[in-house]
């Protein structure tokens, strides 16, 4: 059989419609979590999948146990919605087993702006009183599918054929049937009037406006100018990423202190509003193992060495190198640089480069290639820079400096570019 028939004859895998939704899903979760982070006070921590989707314990220990809907596929507090009475069913389990304490708020944010009836009404009741009587009623409404058998071998037919003749996200479909609905109600009711209402006396809804991030936006908005929104959601955003992802891959509880976050957010704060003074210090001692790597196959040492300089000048070269490698990463991550400015200011260290390389060229033509090399390279290291109108150490201009000629887009011989070539060899 050829190559092209056995192309033919390959089943077509069929691509989950699921898979954008569950993305998503997570996405409007670790949004949350920043939207939890700057409405949260001194001493909290904002946990990621902890005792919920995300939650907080206060200061004072209380806690909040948030679930996340994203709603995209459906109506996720509509009055059968499987998710609904699961959600609950969690709730009271864990508020039995002592995963939450007695005193926890329950917080259902649906990311559409649904409504549902049940749920709002659940949502309005704050008295115990009132809980036991609105729970009294729900079992009475629910009676036929706590009751009889009948409804759940309907369910199950109703799946089959749902699932013969649909072609999109069956699991989705399989979990809002009405037998997965019987399932999570007989979870619910099999507690006691008394023990559901306890958790309904805590129990809130919050209904997004279809975009998590605009919530965030809007919230930001209320700090800083129009214009400088985006960057400092994006800045916010990406931190709090970052501390996920940094903590689920250290196998740790996944727990952003409040403070921290308070930390990062006024360093952005200062940066877009240009009340940035300096860049914080920031040393680096390299190991002889890393300085000699860079010795032996660095393009930018190549480039020194075409020059003739003495070891030690390059090794002083390697660390300005590394310093300032390392201090873009630092300052990022203390929210002192923005990655987007780092673009505008190699694009000035390359057009100082070129004039420089211009007037050597014009001036100096009396001396030798190693000493016009010398020169634009002192030209160059001598260069002071400012990177978002504030003025950057001398180790971090130097260090740009060799990180672009590093990349082959700078010299400093004449001929930079076939010597470093042939050292390459």
């Amino acid at each position: 059989m050829s190559t092209t028939e056995k192309v033919r004859k390959k089943p077509r895998v069929k691509r989950s419609s699921s898979v954008p939704g569950q993305a998503y899903g997570i996405l409007v979760q670790e949004v949350r979590v920043l939207w939890h982070l700057m409405r949260a006070r001194p001493g909290d921590v904002v946990a990621f999948e902890h005792v919920g989707d995300v939650s907080t314990r206060t200061a004072d220990g209380r806690v909040v146990s948030e679930e996340d809907k994203s709603g995209l596929a459906h109506n996720p507090i509509a009055d059968r919605a499987v998710s609904l009475w699961k959600t609950l069913a969690n709730w009271i389990d864990a508020r039995r087993d002592g995963s939450l304490p007695a005193a926890a708020v329950y917080v259902l944010y649906v990311a559409q702006p649904y409504e549902g009836p049940i749920a709002d009404e659940l949502h309005r009741c704050t008295k115990t009183d009132d809980a036991i009587e609105l729970v009294g009623r729900l079992r009475k409404h629910f009676a036929g599918e706590l009751q009889t058998k009948e409804t759940i071998t309907a369910g199950k037919s109703a799946v089959k054929k749902t699932n013969s003749a649909t072609s999109g996200d069956e699991s989705e479909l399989a979990d809002e049937s009405p037998t997965a609905l019987v399932k999570q109600l007989r979870r619910v009711f099999a507690n006691d009037d008394e023990v559901i209402a306890s958790v309904v006396t805590y129990f809130s809804i919050e209904k997004g406006t279809a975009s998590p991030v605009n919530e965030v936006r809007s919230e930001i908005s209320a700090h800083v100018r129009d214009e400088h929104v985006e960057e400092v959601t994006e800045s916010l955003l990406g931190w709090t990423k970052t501390q996920v992802m940094a903590q689920i891959e250290a196998r740790r509880v996944v727990g952003i202190p409040f403070d921290d976050f308070r930390e990062y957010r006024l360093v952005v704060y200062e940066r877009v509003l240009g009340k940035l003074k300096e860049f914080p210090e920031h040393t680096l001692t390299p190991q002889r193992s890393e300085i000699e790597e860079h010795l032996d196959g660095s393009n930018f040492v190549r480039q020194l060495n075409v020059l003739e300089l003495e070891e030690e000048a390059i090794e002083a070269y390697i660390k300005d190198y590394m310093r300032a490698s390392s201090a873009r990463t630092s300052w990022a991550a203390l929210g002192y640089l923005n990655p987007r400015s780092i673009g505008p200011f190699v694009e000035e260290l390359q057009d100082h480069w070129k004039q420089s390389s211009l007037e050597v060229k014009t001036l100096d033509t009396d001396k030798t290639p190693i000493q016009r090399g010398v020169k634009l390279l002192l030209l160059c290291m001598k260069k002071e820079t400012r990177i978002q109108k504030v003025d950057v150490p001398s180790y971090f201009s130097r260090g740009s400096f060799h990180e672009i000629a590093n990349e082959l887009k700078i010299g400093w011989h004449p001929d930079w570019k076939a010597l470093v070539s042939a050292l390459a060899k």
